[in-house]
Order: structure tokens, then C-alpha cells, then sequence
């Protein structure tokens, strides 16, 4: 029997989902930039979050957040 094997999300992955740049996410989660509410809506879609997580916390709690709702790759939203 084969072992399924589940990727752990990334910020790669997160950024690739919502269609934004990982420059911009990584910038997201290092404090230097917040997003634009249409950014925000992308990201939330994607991780199955809320938009005003991403306009209103810190990057730290934004990816404990993230992790806990989206664990593994398979349960990312890609957006089209």
C-alpha cells in the first residue's frame, strides 16, 4: 500500500491560490505592507479565512490563523 503524503501550506502556495505575488504575501506577512480590500478578499477566498483577518492583524497571527484553517495544500481554494 502506498503512503499519501500531505504538503504543509507555504506562503508560496498561499500567494500562487489567491494570484498575487509571493513578494507581495511575503510583505504581508513581514509587516511591511497591508493589503487592498480586493487583495484581502483574494487571500481570504483562498485560505478559507476572513478578509478583515488579513486587513487588521499582525503577519504572525495572520499565518496561525492561515495554518489552522488550511493545514495542508490539498485544502487550499485556488482562485481562477
Amino acid at each position: 500500500m502506498g503512503l499519501k503524503v500531505r504538503k504543509s501550506i507555504s506562503q508560496t502556495a498561499i500567494a500562487h491560490a489567491a494570484a498575487i505575488s509571493q513578494t507581495h504575501l511575503n510583505n504581508i506577512f513581514k509587516d511591511q505592507r497591508k493589503p487592498s480590500w480586493r487583495v484581502a478578499k483574494r487571500l481570504a477566498r483562498a485560505t478559507r479565512t476572513e478578509p478583515e483577518l488579513w486587513l487588521e492583524c499582525n503577519g504572525e497571527q495572520i499565518w496561525r490563523a492561515v495554518v489552522e484553517k488550511v493545514p495542508t495544500l490539498d485544502d487550499l481554494v485556488v482562485l481562477n
